[in-house]
């Protein structure tokens, strides 16, 4: 176990004198030959009793003791390092903080764009996952709120695929009476054997209950889910899907992205924003009462804000990279493994959990103070966000509804920027089952919605996924390059695709 003080801090504690130096030697000699031979019992030590193991329903920010998942496997002097995926995956060769292990070498970006457009294309214009292209699965994690749990069912149907894993979370403050019925349908729904229903907790709304819920949904796929998943992506029941299953499969399984690893957030790159934001969001001390909130509770909570300065963000204190992103996100198993598991991660819990909005920090904060995570990150989250309409900015902190319409002519006034948009998702909806999302599916995703009257207009999908590879494949050069991907960086390299 690492010394919880710097080199020569033991021998500063104890003065100057030879004979305490030679004490603190002494020391020192005995606690490298113990840490020794404990990493030495733990390399041949059968595993962890059964009460050490994590188990459903247990906080993977109290658990004793953490088993890391089969791929992550002891590297190099007995460390951790994060390693494939799945069964058929490559061997780990992300970078640690101190190995030279080098990145994967790349197929020939224009030749990969080519041969993984076609493929998704063809996949998409048959409507489903035969089309020929390589497919990997993925895990979805989808919360939703009272003001938007009756749009879950449409995006549940729309995202599903039997070959991936599902958990919904349903915040404990929905009255049952609105939950309820929906749940029952779930479970009532034979093609859901993959959906799982989370315990129902209380989170507050920009406060650090909505990172620790979605750390739980990511412990769970880890853990408990029998899918092999490459890639994670969490969604807002307002969110809804540009193009179908079957193209988010087969863009995120591509074998050069699957050998990339790379990771996608939309990460804030101003310094000027950042330091802004910073200011009222870091340098006061704010508590998410839902952290006093027992289990399946829904008593009254919220962010009490105590207008006390946090010691943590004082001159010269922080020494970690301050980052930000949207809370949306499409994240390689290794960046998931390592949010649950990491010590970094646990840090930064520490450090975020009095502070407001974290769900926009944590997981930037990660990457960009990550060795390895940050070379394997990209600035973009596939998601299409309306900020701005008509050179008019939204109001707040919140986007455009891109289903807002004209007052007098009743028309989608965001139709066609919504349809022409290359991500893999749109955000935010507000109109349960309305028309737009219908030509969404018809065309966009390419699939037949129930009762719509729309015909599924083929080609438009299949350019729909060729536009989307384009994206993956911009990202994918710019990391081959060597160029910055992660939160430090000064730019979207593929801002153009989006």
């Amino acid at each position: 176990m690492a010394s919880p003080l710097p080199p020569g801090a033991a021998a500063r504690r104890h003065g100057r004198g030879g004979g305490r130096r030679s004490t603190a030697t002494t020391l020192a000699a005995a606690a490298t030959a113990t840490a020794a031979v404990v990493v030495a019992a733990l390399a041949v030590a059968p595993g962890p009793a059964g009460g050490q193991v994590f188990r459903r329903g247990q906080h993977a920010w109290s658990a004793p003791v953490f088993v890391p998942p089969p791929e992550r496997a002891p590297g190099p002097g007995g460390r951790l390092v994060l390693g494939a995926s799945g069964a058929d995956a490559p061997p780990s060769t992300v970078r640690g903080a101190d190995d030279g292990a080098a990145a994967p070498p790349l197929a020939a970006p224009s030749e990969a764009a080519a041969a993984a457009a076609a493929a998704a294309a063809a996949a998409a214009s048959a409507g489903g996952g035969d089309g020929g292209a390589p497919e990997t699965p993925v895990a979805f994690f989808l919360q939703a709120a009272e003001s938007n749990v009756a749009l879950l069912p449409r995006l549940l149907a729309r995202l599903h695929h039997p070959g991936n894993a599902y958990a919904i979370h349903v915040d404990a403050k929905v009255p049952a009476a609105v939950w309820g019925p929906i749940a029952a349908a779930i479970r009532a729904n034979p093609a859901y054997t993959n959906v799982h229903l989370l315990p129902r907790v209380s989170v507050t709304y920009l406060g650090i209950s909505l990172v620790l819920n979605t750390l739980s949904a990511a412990r769970h796929f880890l853990l408990d889910s029998p899918v092999r998943w490459t890639y994670m992506i969490n969604l807002s029941a307002s969110d809804y899907p540009l193009v179908s299953p079957a193209t988010i499969r087969a863009a995120l399984g591509r074998p050069d992205l699957q050998a990339s690893r790379l990771s996608f957030l939309h990460s804030f790159l101003h310094e000027a924003h950042l330091a802004r934001i910073r200011r009222y969001r870091l340098a006061k001390l704010t508590f998410d009462t839902a952290l006093a909130v027992a289990p399946g509770g829904a008593e009254p909570h919220r962010l009490a804000q105590s207008g006390l300065d946090n010691p943590l963000d004082a001159p010269g204190t922080m020494r970690l990279r301050y980052a930000a992103a949207e809370a949306w996100m499409t994240l390689h198993r290794d960046f998931v493994t390592e949010a649950v598991t990491g010590d970094l991660s646990r840090q930064l819990l520490a450090l975020l959990a009095p502070s407001l909005v974290p769900e926009e920090h944590f997981f930037a904060m990660l990457a960009a103070n990550h060795p390895a995570l940050r070379a394997r990150t990209a600035k973009d989250a596939m998601r299409g966000i309306v900020w701005t309409h008509q050179g008019v900015p939204s109001e707040g902190a919140r986007p455009y509804y891109v289903d807002s319409r004209d007052p007098d002519s009743g028309e989608y006034l965001l139709a066609d920027r919504v349809l022409g948009m290359s991500a893999m998702f749109v955000r935010k909806m507000r109109d349960v089952d309305n028309p737009l999302m219908d030509r969404i599916d018809s065309e966009s995703a390419g699939v037949a919605g129930a009762g719509s009257g729309r015909a599924v207009n083929a080609s438009a999908a299949a350019a729909k996924a060729m536009r989307l590879n384009e994206r993956l494949t911009c990202h994918l050069r710019w990391q081959a390059a060597g160029q910055p991907q992660g939160p430090v960086a000064s730019r979207r390299p593929c801002e153009h695709l989006q």
